[in-house]
């Protein structure tokens, strides 16, 4: 699976003093492309620690600006002659991963978070709908995994009762500790049972800031990738413009020193460009 950067939209709009422009930015915790011969697709999760109002919208909202990225990039693409045929939209599959100790009460669709008019309540079908797909790591059935995610859930079944949970790490310890240190760590910080990684390890009593800690390096990882990029096509745009400058100067009968004087470029960089074109054939 490849990694995808995070979604940024620009939206344009204007007010009583003039054009302006509002950066709407949405960064998932997780996006990854799953590109397999005949099943092409983006999966998309968001770990919460607590419950969420907002998640309906905010699910909504990063779906949207995921595919809106979608069509501004199939558009770059035609403008640059890469595809001729309009290209069929990434599937976008989300699901919200709750973490918390208590139940979720929040809304979990778009329209339970609506107040519908009984007068066009008939029309209701006309909204989106949105659900967030949620799936309570506490709640989920151990035996439909295959990897060290059944021995996950096993342990998260139990959390929500500590002397349960407490007697079922006691009773399973050799099994606990045969799994992968990723995995023992990833339970000790959502159980903040440390034992279960080493006797003697330091206890992280907030657990919330080491998740979050966990997620704002994945986050600031992914943006630096994505500036990185950006950068990288800003030069390429820039070097562009500055290839038509030059040619359009050298097609009026500018001398190559003086093309590189007035657009303050290189003289080895425009005679390398000019080459193997003339004046007159450029006319």
């Amino acid at each position: 699976m490849q990694t995808i950067g995070s979604n940024t939209h620009k939206i344009k709009s204007s007010d009583e003093n003039g054009v302006k422009f509002i950066y709407l930015e949405r960064e998932r915790d997780f996006l990854r492309l799953h590109d397999k011969p005949g099943c092409r697709v983006l999966l998309a999760c968001e770990a919460e620690s607590r419950a969420n109002y907002e998640m309906p919208v905010r699910c909504f909202t990063y779906d949207g600006v995921e595919y809106t990225d979608q069509l501004k990039s199939r558009k770059r693409n035609r403008k640059r002659g890469k595809h001729r045929k309009r290209r069929p939209l990434v599937p976008v599959f989300h699901q919200v991963l709750y973490l918390g100790e208590e139940r979720w009460q929040s809304k979990k669709k778009l329209q339970e978070m609506m107040e519908i008019p009984e007068k066009v309540g008939e029309f209701s079908s006309l909204l989106p709908e949105y659900d967030i797909c949620m799936a309570d790591i506490h709640e989920q059935n151990p035996q439909l995994f295959h990897t060290e995610w059944r021995d996950i859930f096993s342990l998260m079944s139990h959390s929500r009762k500590k002397e349960e949970l407490k007697k079922y790490i006691e009773d399973n310890k050799i099994e606990i500790q045969k799994l992968s240190l990723e995995t023992r760590w990833f339970l000790a910080i959502l159980l903040e049972q440390y034992t279960i990684v080493d006797d003697d390890v330091v206890e992280v009593r907030d657990v919330c800031k080491a998740w979050d800690g966990a997620m704002q390096m994945y986050a600031d990882e992914a943006r630096e990738a994505t500036r990185k990029e950006m950068k990288k096509e800003m030069r390429k745009r820039e070097n562009e413009k500055s290839r038509r400058q030059v040619f359009r100067m050298f097609s009026k009968g500018y001398p190559q020193t003086e093309i590189a004087d007035v657009l303050e470029i290189p003289l080895k960089t425009v005679k390398r460009w000019c080459a193997g074109l003339t004046p007159a054939a450029q006319k």
